[in-house]
């Protein structure tokens, strides 16, 4: 069974850090103003990237799968994600669908990701030259 349509990544600036991954076969905008318009959602949703594929429904699935340590409630399509793993559900998504699209707040948490990756190596190359200077001492 053929499932166009797009897999996508939203995040809700009052929910830090829950990620929401769904997949819907109408414009990815329109499912966020949905969401977005419930009574039980105290701010609009934000799209973090989106992909367009024939076999959304099961690829959105596989991803689930993937991440179900991270799945806040069975059932329910909220992930409680850090920045590597947000970013790499990103990347599942660019990988395995047409048409990847993203948007202002990818660019963020790609720019904090890669802040975040440099700091770390320098943060190891400071501890070696600390290390070499105990040994030498």
């Amino acid at each position: 069974m053929a499932s166009y349509g797009f897999i996508y990544i939203l995040s809700n600036q009052y929910m830090d850090g829950v990620y929401k991954i769904g997949f819907t076969d109408r414009a990815p905008l329109q499912r966020v103003q949905e969401l977005s318009n419930s009574t039980s959602c105290p701010y609009p949703f934000e799209i973090v990237c989106y992909g367009e594929t024939d076999q959304a429904q099961s690829k959105e699935r596989q991803i689930h799968d993937i991440f179900k340590d991270e799945r806040i409630s069975d059932g329910r399509e909220f992930f409680y994600f850090g920045l590597a793993e947000v970013m790499r559900a990103c990347n599942l998504i660019e990988n395995n669908c047409e048409n990847f699209t993203t948007t202002q707040q990818y660019q963020e948490l790609n720019e904090q990701n890669i802040n975040r990756i440099e700091w770390l190596e320098n943060s190891k190359k400071n501890l070696k030259v600390i290390e070499s200077d105990e040994v030498a001492a």
